[in-house]
């Protein structure tokens, strides 16, 4: 059974007739019976009332209100200001600008929970990824960090599911009739079939006309995208339609929201003991990635789990989890460690955010050798399971990122209205370096 969401990225403050389309698409899913995720920016729901659209705001009251960023691409985006090296500035900053994008988005729902935070275009940022989490939001969506089937996959702290493809696209390629658009369809886990309100009555993208590059209009002086015919948006509005009954009849589909699937996936306790440590060393051995036994765990719930157990903790309690800041560096020859060695190591580890590049230690003939993350998760893993000593040899420090093609090569480069002078080059080295936060 494959779940579908709509999901709307809900943006366009600088026009208030991009305020008819939201309203038109949260009236055609009430009157067919389903709710939408209304993804919407802090500055909509500002505008929203200083333009006293109370109409649009009671179409969106029948459905989810989830969260699309402060501003969206008004410079400097999330993108721009996170693009540094410097994490606890980046970290910081989003903190503070989308803590006031949510609670914006929050008054407009009547101080609802947000259950889903979409970034704009290409704009992913690990920075801020990891900062929705901190700030309740369960769920990140259009990303780089889903299975190819669309099942879902934990990142960063979130549970992260990509969009498919867009009901403005169904409508140019007039998929909505065609058999083989919906067999693709039911071949997913989640389809997130998406939706910009502001293209009912638009043309043109609006953040194209006032951001390209730069902020090219004073804040309030904003131009308005070409408009929409009546005639066209009455036609992508029946093509919205046709999908969702057609949808309706096929009984390979069911209609969900970002609420209910956080509820499903994102609650609940993960426990590991020390019993279940020589089942996932013999796993990790087949092969370095996530884990599903004896619950889902990353690589990085397995790296502090063993360094809780080998300070003499009975129970490991899985929770928030980092990657790394830096590529971790592996050792280059074989070498064997004391157990007493690799406890006396533990002992020293702060983990309380990312995780360490190099762990130091003596090898059994005294000698210093800098241990990569991976070579020390192993050598703390033979001790658990009895060794007194653990032969390691040289091995890849991060795992496989085969099936997540845009997250080993994150695109933030294309998005057509970033800062030509932002490089994204600290996002995108950084980005691949949260992949042992992965977990299925």
């Amino acid at each position: 059974m494959t779940r579908i969401i709509f999901s709307f990225d809900t943006e366009d403050f600088t026009c208030e007739h991009a305020a008819d389309g939201i309203k038109d698409m949260a009236d055609l899913l009430t009157e067919e019976g389903l709710r939408g995720c209304f993804c919407v920016t802090g500055y909509v729901a500002k505008q929203l009332a200083a333009w006293g659209r109370e109409d649009v705001i009671a179409a969106l009251l029948r459905h989810e209100i989830d969260f699309h960023t402060l501003r969206h691409t008004m410079h400097p985006t999330v993108c721009e200001y996170t693009d540094t090296d410097d994490y606890s500035y980046a970290y910081s900053r989003v903190i503070r600008e989308e803590s006031e994008g949510l609670a914006l988005v929050r008054a407009l729902s009547g101080d609802r929970n947000v259950y889903a935070a979409v970034p704009p275009g290409e704009g992913k940022s690990y920075a801020a990824m990891y900062a929705y989490a901190d700030l309740g939001v369960p769920m990140y969506c259009d990303t780089y960090a889903d299975t190819p089937d669309g099942a879902g996959a934990f990142f960063c702290n979130a549970l992260h599911l990509s969009y498919y493809t867009s009901l403005e696209a169904v409508h140019g390629s007039g998929a909505a009739l065609n058999d083989a658009f919906y067999e693709k369809l039911a071949a997913r886990r989640y389809a997130v079939l998406y939706n910009h309100p502001n293209m009912l009555t638009h043309t043109e993208f609006w953040d194209s006309v006032n951001f390209k590059g730069r902020n090219l209009y004073p804040d309030g002086l904003w131009r308005e995208a070409p408009r929409r015919s009546d005639e066209d948006r009455k036609a992508m509005l029946e093509t919205a339609r046709k999908v969702i009954r057609r949808l309706k009849s096929d009984g390979r589909f069911e209609f969900t929201t970002y609420a209910e699937v956080a509820f499903e996936r994102c609650t609940g306790t993960r426990a590991v003991r020390p019993d279940d440590i020589p089942a996932i060393r013999a796993s990790l051995m087949r092969e370095f990635a996530p884990q599903t036994q004896p619950v889902s765990l990353s690589v990085s719930d397995v790296f502090l789990c063993a360094a809780d157990f080998l300070k003499g903790a009975k129970i490991h309690l899985c929770g928030r989890v980092y990657g790394f800041l830096e590529e971790p560096k592996g050792i280059t020859e074989p070498c064997e460690v004391p157990a007493e060695a690799v406890r006396e190591a533990v002992r020293k580890l702060d983990l309380t955010s990312f995780l360490p590049l190099s762990v130091e230690v003596r090898d059994i003939y005294g000698e210093a050798v800098s241990l990569g993350a991976a070579d020390f998760l192993f050598a703390m893993l033979g001790v658990l399971c009895g060794e007194s000593k653990v032969a390691l040899t040289p091995r890849p420090q991060n795992i496989s990122l085969e099936n997540f093609p845009k997250l080993a090569n994150p695109p933030i480069r294309n998005w057509g209205v970033r800062d030509p002078d932002s490089s994204a080059a600290a996002l995108i080295r950084r980005l691949p370096l949260q992949a042992w936060t992965l977990r299925l």
